[in-house]
């Protein structure tokens, strides 16, 4: 836990001086982004890790002589707040620190390469020769500083990581509301933003207890798979907290926070704190290149004000045009194959949406209760809804807050803006898809989440505070909305390991796996290990080493770059390496990629019947055994 503990102190000191542009919560967590956006940009000219000290190391000094100034600025209430997530995750993750299972093995496997790079883009793990810039890798690198600044073993720094993203997400989000709020309701608020389940959640746990059936492992799976989709079955509806037990180290997770500073920040600008505007320039660019899906629904919002209502309108239009050239610059490095335009085919289901949102869709209403009130703008309102059904049915539902936030917003009132982008980027997804209906409605849906309910929590003492049937529905609603983090959180975390290693279960099932890997980590060269199915066991040397395999994740890779053709080829050349008696053609295949180490271990006995004895009748050396 000594890593733990130096993660917290370096983390807290290079924070100190930005206290004095940015509000505590606010430099607490943006400290983290600046240490990684340095180190992301001179990575490009230098080794990582030679980038992330040197940063570091100015960082430090900065601190250092802001303290012998200043002294220490401590926000009690803020650090007491982060130390709290932070250690009740740390814990969660001590339970079951295992990276195995879902994608943790690509996250793995992206933070290793970042470690291991020479020189950004980092190398693909997963398809020797290629690079990163297929995919957006930004969240990985944040990983991979929590990592270093940890002085943790990948393994360990991947957990205190995926710990760090609900703890800053918390602090911010309670700062956020804090603005509005006293203290027990801003904490309320992060709760029912960051840590609220689904009405899907709760009539599933309704259902299971009148009939007497156990609330098993796949409740916290369950809910977040309620929309249909035709292609996948159904389509991916992941909310905060269940990302944040599932804890893969993915970009739509580690851009929760982020959105949740651009909110902060902004909404301090635009309440006359003009310079602090600007800080906004390199955290949407952060935003983009950790998670391009979330960049188009806060640019709309930025955008929107700047149209309807602001006061500093050519600032805002330099800060919104600096940002985008940056991040054109960023997307026009990308080689992603999957990032293309569709019409949408298929409508979402109303009963299902309702399922998914319908909580948070009651606050986002509560939220315009005033307005709700007026009788002929309800119906109104209710008219128009009614007419929209019939062609988008979730627009029953969406198309009036789309009205009521539009109407508040020219009043000013900004917190309305985040409802309208939130509704407009719900919208989107029932016209527009991008790659694939399920990822559309995956990340569109997940940022929207955070926008309804931030905007809805501002509102929530009144919820508590005044007596009536209304409020008194609303707060059932919040308790419902709780039954999601109880219960899935012990099913989730069943288990009982007590550390922080990620390779705890390699320990115990396949030491000779974790031997060779603790052997060949600070050794480079690309390595030939066995090839199957996305999610599997099989890509481990690569996932924990960082040294690029000739293929590894098809599935992803295929995605990715759109070489069907060529991924075949490589898994049919790593079978014949395998499994060929020919030595000048396993030896000219080796070449082909520029192979440097061989995995005989029992993935690759069980699949290809591999023999050491057939590489050593080639000439070949056994450097670990």
């Amino acid at each position: 836990m000594l890593e733990v503990l130096i993660f917290y102190f370096l983390s807290f000191l290079i924070a100190q001086p930005l206290n004095l542009h940015l509000k505590y919560y606010q430099a607490r967590f943006f400290s983290i982004l600046l240490l990684s956006l340095f180190s992301y940009s001179l990575s490009f000219f230098m080794p990582f890790k030679i980038s992330f000290y040197f940063v570091l190391l100015i960082f430090v000094a900065i601190a250092a002589i802001y303290i012998a100034r200043n002294g220490f600025n401590i926000d009690r209430k803020c650090e007491l707040l982060f130390a709290v997530i932070f250690a009740y995750f740390i814990f969660l993750r001590s339970l079951d620190p295992n990276i195995f299972g879902a994608e943790k093995f690509m996250d793995m496997a992206f933070i290793n390469s970042i470690l291991k790079s020479k020189t950004f883009p980092p190398n693909d793990p997963y398809f020797a020769g290629g690079k990163l810039n297929i995919y957006y890798y930004f969240g990985h690198v944040i990983g991979a500083v929590v990592t270093l600044i940890s002085f943790a073993k990948p393994e360990v720094g991947y957990n205190i990581a995926m710990a760090t993203i609900p703890a800053f997400s918390f602090l911010v989000t309670f700062g956020f509301l804090n603005e509005f709020l006293e203290n027990k309701f801003a904490i309320l608020g992060s709760v029912f933003v960051l840590f609220s389940g689904n009405l899907y959640a709760a009539f599933e746990f309704f259902y299971k207890l009148l009939n007497n059936c156990n609330i098993g492992f796949l409740f916290y799976w369950n809910a977040t798979r309620v929309i249909e989709d035709s292609t996948f079955g159904y389509a991916i509806t992941e909310f905060p907290y269940f990302s944040f037990i599932h804890a893969d180290f993915h970009a739509h997770v580690v851009a929760i926070p982020i959105t949740m500073l651009c909110l902060s920040i902004f909404y301090d600008f635009y309440n006359n704190s003009k310079l602090k505007g600007y800080f906004l320039i390199p955290l949407l660019f952060i935003l983009f290149a950790t998670n391009p899906w979330s960049f188009p629904t806060i640019f709309l919002l930025f955008s929107t004000i700047l149209l309807v209502t602001f006061k500093y309108k050519k600032d805002l239009l330099l800060i919104l045009s600096s940002s985008f050239i940056l991040v054109i610059l960023l997307y026009m490095s990308m080689k992603n194959a999957s990032s293309k335009l569709y019409f949408a085919e298929e409508r979402t289901n109303l009963i299902q949406f309702i399922e998914f949102f319908g909580i948070q869709i009651a606050f986002a209403y509560y939220y315009f209760i005033d307005e709700i009130k007026m009788l002929k703008q309800s119906l109104i309102l209710m008219a128009i809804s009614v007419f929209s059904y019939f062609f988008i049915p979730i627009g029953l539902v969406i198309t009036p807050l789309i009205f009521l936030s539009l109407k508040k917003l020219l009043k000013e009132d900004i917190k309305s803006s985040f409802i309208f982008a939130a509704c407009v980027t719900i919208m989107a997804a029932e016209f527009f898809v991008i790659d694939c209906r399920m990822n559309t409605i995956f990340k569109f849906y997940l940022t929207s989440w955070i926008l309804l309910t931030i905007a809805a929590a501002t509102k929530i003492k009144d919820i508590f505070k005044v007596s009536n049937k209304f409020n008194f529905v609303m707060m059932l609603l919040f308790v419902l909305s709780l039954i999601y983090p109880v219960f899935a959180t012990p099913v989730r975390y069943y288990k009982s390991e007590l550390s922080l290693d990620g390779l705890e279960f390699m320990k115990k099932s396949e030491i000779d796996d974790y031997k060779a890997i603790n052997w060949l980590k600070d050794k480079d060269g690309i390595v030939v290990e066995v090839v199957c199915d996305c999610y599997s066991y099989c890509s481990r040397i690569s996932t924990f080493t960082g040294n690029p395999t000739i293929v590894a994740w098809p599935c992803h890779e295929v995605h990715w770059r759109g070489n069907g053709k060529e991924l075949v080829e490589r898994m049919e050349d790593v079978r014949e390496i395998y499994t060929s008696k020919n030595c000048s053609k396993v030896v000219k295949l080796l070449e082909k990629y520029n192979a440097k180490y061989i995995v005989v271990g029992n993935e690759e006995r069980r699949i290809y019947g591999a023999s050491i004895n057939n590489f050593e009748k080639c000439g070949l050396k056994k450097v670990f055994e």
